[in-house]
This record gives C-alpha cells, structure tokens and sequence, in this order.
C-alpha cells in the first residue's frame, strides 16, 4: 500500500514524474515542448499552483512549486492527464505514459532546501551525463531570474485538443519566486541560484570524471529513438525522500509531524474500515476529503 501524504497550504515541493521504463517519449521536439507547457498553463489555472522552477527531460520532469491552496494533486493530475494524452497522441501510441508509481512530493522545509533544489532542477542535464551545463538543454527549462517573474503564453497544441473543444486556445503560464526567497534583491536571488546550479553542475562533472564518462550532446539527444531508455542501469530499491531541509532541526521537526500523521492516519483508517463514519481524518488527508467525502480536520 502507498503510504498517504499530507496536502497542506503554504508548503513549497520538489516534484517529480517519470516515464514508464524510463522510456524518451518526452525528448525536447518542438512538439512535445508546446504540448508540456499548454499542459502545464492549463494545470496551473485549475489548481492555483505557484511554479518556481520547471524542466522537462526526455524521460521524466521536475518542478519547484508553492501549493498556495493545498490543490497540488489537482495540478499533477491535470497537468499528468493531459501531457500523457498529447504526447501519445503525436506518437500515434496507446500505452501508458508514466511509470506506476506516485508523482514524487518532497517538501522543501527552508529556504536553503528551496535553493538547493532549484539549482538542481536547472542543472539536471548535468545530473543526467546529458551535456556540461544545465543551460544548453534545448526543451522546457525556467526560473524566474528576477522579481516581477516569466509570463509565457502558450498557444494550444494541434494533436489531441480539438479546436472546437472545450480547451482554451491558449493559456498563460506564470513562473514566479518562492516567497521564502521574496525578501531578496533581483541581483540576490540571481546569484544564489547560480551558484546552486553551478555547484550541482560541478558535482556532476568530477562525478563524471571519477568514473571516466562523458556527456552525451545535443545531436544523440535529438536522435534518440522515443521508445528506448538510457543504457545505464536504473536505480532500485532506493529512499523516496518525504522532506529536504538545509536546517537539521527544521528537518526533524518535519519527520516528526510526518510521524505523528502517519500514527493518527492509520488510526482512524481502521475505525473507518469498521465502518464508524463519523471519525474526523487528520489534517492534510486528501483523498478521503476530496473522493470520499469524509470530515478532515483543518488544523
């Protein structure tokens, strides 16, 4: 069973989708680049999601972002749908899309994790052995490198959407600071977040260079078969992080809530399974609110 995760406002996530056996149906076409930023847009304006930083590899995604309303399912569920219907539809395929397990949330619980994560997110193509710098990538890849933000309008694709449907012929996608790094001057976030991303590129290099690889480049990137998957071998059994905190304390406090809502979740699920309705879920239950209609506490 997948343990439940709390969806509270206000918290700021490193979130993370994958493509089924890390297959390339995302690889950055002009195509498939509209088609994740109109998905993307559309997801934005039914959820009331904040994006900070966004990038979309040929396998998989990351996204930085502020669930301002607690509505981050409703964002990867939209966003997800959509992206999956589009990009199948341009490949002619019927598959699934995405990997069966759940969008990866990890809560950012200071502003240290916020940065760290967005110099990791713009420096993913290092990450990847794809190419030197994070900023060569040809498909999505966006921060906000001042106050005011990015503001793109992202026109509708032409696979999938019909044009007499009930989809906008576009949608603005807005791209903006975490208000954790608000206080900043435009020069002050700037730098901070080179710095991260230039660090994460560093660690990938002398990664690279102790097991003697390099990148792959632009032109493989292109001409890669959409349906194979990178040869290297993909990681097993690993940790799915819940929480990332530059701030030791911070991060035990978090691990701790995280705890105590497992305990009280698992609780109440056993008297709702021996069919007392009147049980109230602990805050941040989401499923049960939204699918079942079941009593949440709101604090």
């Amino acid at each position: 069973m997948t343990m439940p995760r709390p969806i509270l406002p206000g918290r700021t996530y490193l979130v993370t989708r994958r493509v089924t056996q890390r297959q390339l149906w995302l690889k950055p076409t002009k195509l498939t680049r509209q088609c994740f930023l109109y998905c993307a847009a559309v997801a934005q304006q039914k959820s009331g999601i904040r994006l900070h930083a966004i990038i979309c590899l040929s396998n998989h995604y990351h996204a930085v972002a502020t669930d301002t309303l607690g509505t981050l399912p409703i964002f990867t569920y939209w966003l997800n749908k959509y992206l999956a219907r589009a990009i199948n539809t341009s490949y002619g395929r019927w598959e699934y899309l995405w990997d069966d397990r759940q969008p990866n949330h990890v809560e950012l619980g200071d502003a240290a994790a916020v940065i760290d994560k967005i110099g990791y997110v713009l420096a993913n193509p290092a990450h990847h052995n794809l190419l030197e710098h994070g900023h060569e990538w040809p498909g999505v890849r966006m921060c906000p490198s001042d106050a005011s933000g990015v503001q793109s309008r992202c026109e509708r694709p032409d696979v999938y959407f019909k044009a007499d449907g009930t989809m906008p012929a576009s949608a603005t996608l807005y791209i903006d600071r975490p208000d954790a790094l608000a206080h900043l001057s435009p020069n002050q976030y700037s730098t901070l977040i080179c710095e991260a991303t230039t660090a994460h590129e560093a660690k990938a290099r002398a990664k690279r260079r102790r097991e003697g690889k390099g990148v792959l480049g632009i032109a493989k990137i292109l001409a890669a078969v959409p349906s194979s998957s990178p040869g290297t071998r993909a990681p097993r059994r690993q940790v799915r992080p819940r929480v990332a905190c530059g701030d030791a304390a911070r991060r035990i406090k978090l691990l701790d809530q995280l705890c105590v809502f497992y305990g009280e979740h698992r609780r109440v699920r056993q008297l709702w399974r021996a069919g007392d309705r009147t049980v109230r879920w602990p805050a941040g239950t989401y499923q049960m609110r939204f699918v079942h209609g079941a009593v949440v506490d709101t604090t």
